[in-house]
Formats: C-alpha cells, structure tokens, sequence
C-alpha cells in the first residue's frame, strides 16, 4: 500500500457521476448507528436473562445453602455463579454508558460540540453553511463522524461480547452443577 502525498489525499474524492457522496457517509454514520443500538439490546436482554436468573436462584436459596453445608462443591458452584454474574453485568452496563469522543476537531455534526463551541444559533447556522457548501470540510467532518461512531461501535460490541461470553460460562456452569446434583441425587437414591 503506497503512501498518499499531502496533494492528493487534499484533493476532492472521485466519486461516480450518479453517486451522492455525501449519502454514503450518511449511510455509514446510520449503519453505525444501528449498530450500536443492536449491541445495547443484546446487552439489555443479557440484563433481562440474568433477572430470571436471579428470580431462580432466590427461589431455590434455602435449598442451596442447606446442601451446601454437606457438600462444599455447592458453595464452589455458587462463588463461580456469582463471579461470572458479577463480570457478565459489569460488561452489559459498560455496554449502556456513553461515549463522547472529544478529542476531534469541532463538528458542526456533534451535538457537544454545536451547543459549546459555536455560540449562538445564528453562530452556529453559518458555521454549518460553510462546512455544507465546500467538499473538503463536509467530507472531512462526516469521515470523522464515521471513525468516532465506528470507534463507539467497537467499543460497546466488544463490552457486549464479553457480556455474553461470561453469561455462556455461567449457562455452563449451571448445566454442570445440574448434572452433578442429579448424579448425587441418582447415588443416594
């Protein structure tokens, strides 16, 4: 991959006559968008699985602290729950928190930005007549929007994942334990 020179990366994109660049950055920014909206509803169903969780193990609480004083794998067992629990939801909540990227130029695209650094509405107005009627800026602000969403996206897909992963953990340690409780029920019997 070769280098671009400092004129031609400041030269306007070549884009086919019946293309509206301008629509494909919006297109990315709206993908991205989506995106980040998928990744907070898988966290929030991660949440909402672990409310049934809960409501299961509170229910089945008495039973489980009775046979964990015979048996200390059932204190083990509920260590490792609540551990995984603990990391699945940390990574579901740091999935909902927001990220404001400020360490970009100004953007009259940025909701921080228009209402901080451009003053007053009027102020403001011309500031994005400017930027929307020159190639260069508008081209400029809209590929930075789409690097910081596509920052954001990775960021919560990445928190969302974990969320998961630690989820499927606890699944399996819960099938595990099923089965070790009906073993031992099984030998007794």
């Amino acid at each position: 991959m070769s280098e671009k020179s400092e004129e031609e990366f400041d030269k306007e994109p070549q884009f086919d006559a019946g293309l509206d660049p301008v629509d494909n950055y919006w297109y990315l920014i709206n993908y991205l968008r989506d995106l980040i909206k998928a990744s907070e509803i898988k966290a929030g169903l991660v949440l909402s699985f672990y409310g049934l969780l809960f409501n299961f193990f509170f229910q089945f609480s008495d039973h489980l602290f009775t046979t964990a004083a015979d048996d200390p794998f059932v204190y083990i067992f509920m260590v490792l729950w609540f551990v995984f629990s603990v990391v699945s939801i940390y990574y579901s909540f740091r999935c909902f928190m927001p990220q404001i990227e400020d360490k970009f130029d100004n953007s009259v695209f940025f909701f921080g930005d228009i209402l901080k650094e451009y003053g007053g509405i009027k102020d403001y107005v011309k500031e994005l007549e400017r930027v929307s009627t020159k190639s260069r800026p508008l081209y400029d602000q809209l590929g930075e929007q789409v690097f910081v969403n596509a920052k954001i996206t990775a960021t919560k897909f990445r928190n969302v994942n974990l969320s998961i992963k630690y989820l499927s953990y606890n699944i399996g340690l819960l099938f595990v334990f099923i089965l070790y409780y009906a073993i031992k029920a099984y030998l007794q019997s």
